[in-house]
């Protein structure tokens, strides 16, 4: 019996109850190690998707913008969207942490494949809300700015899904790789030859806002 395809996505925040947090001691500390240690762990939270049958593509850091410093934000790929709810509802429940956010989602037009993100650096997560008839002109429009955006930044989008939820028809999630903050800066720079293009994937946002977190790569 061939395995099943993991098609669907399943983007979530996981915060660790205030309460539970001390003050982490480290001999040897950072204003980042310090911060990792009041989130939830990394490393049980990617074996609990594994062990259930997905694939945990990326786990961004909170600590950054939009993301306390005792949240995660989890990105992981699934067979089925009701295994991803209960595996992860089972995990936080056992783990006593909190679930603040579930989307379920689907790839547009990247990424082409389910795979783990391996490309350190800083990770942008965008909100995008549009009309639903708009989703397939914006996405294409995507395809045609990135490659001159990409060369000119150190940035890459990894991928752009759509928010599986009848309630939210035009909800996109952008999820864009920066090498350091400065290529982000470097990024707002627009292409005079894509101007156009820009100005119309402008004009079918409704409104958009943003998370940032860092990758935790880790032991695989």
């Amino acid at each position: 019996m061939r395995p099943r395809l993991m098609t669907v996505y399943h983007y979530t925040v996981i915060e660790r109850p205030e309460s539970s947090v001390i003050t982490p001691r480290d001999e040897d500390p950072s204003m980042e190690t310090v911060d990792y240690k009041r989130q939830p762990s990394v490393t049980s939270l990617r074996t609990a998707i594994e062990t259930a049958g997905g694939m945990s593509c990326g786990i961004f850091r909170g600590g950054m913008f939009g993301l306390t410093t005792t949240q995660v934000a989890s990105l992981s790929a699934w067979t089925d969207i009701e295994l991803a709810r209960t595996s992860i509802a089972t995990y936080c429940q056992h783990e006593s942490l909190n679930l603040i956010v579930q989307k379920p989602l689907s790839a547009t037009v990247r990424p082409t494949k389910t795979e783990p993100i391996t490309q350190p650096g800083i990770y942008v997560i965008r909100w995008i809300r549009m009309r639903g008839a708009d989703v397939a002109e914006y996405t294409s429009l995507c395809l045609d700015t990135w490659p001159a955006f990409e060369a000119a930044s150190a940035a890459r989008c990894y991928g752009v899904f759509r928010v599986d939820d009848y309630s939210e028809p035009g909800l996109l999630l952008m999820l864009t790789w920066y090498e350091n903050l400065r290529a982000w800066e470097q990024s707002r720079q627009l292409n005079k030859r894509d101007a156009k293009l820009w100005v119309r994937r402008s004009q079918m946002e409704i409104s958009h806002w943003a998370q940032a977190g860092r990758l935790e790569l880790g032991a695989r």
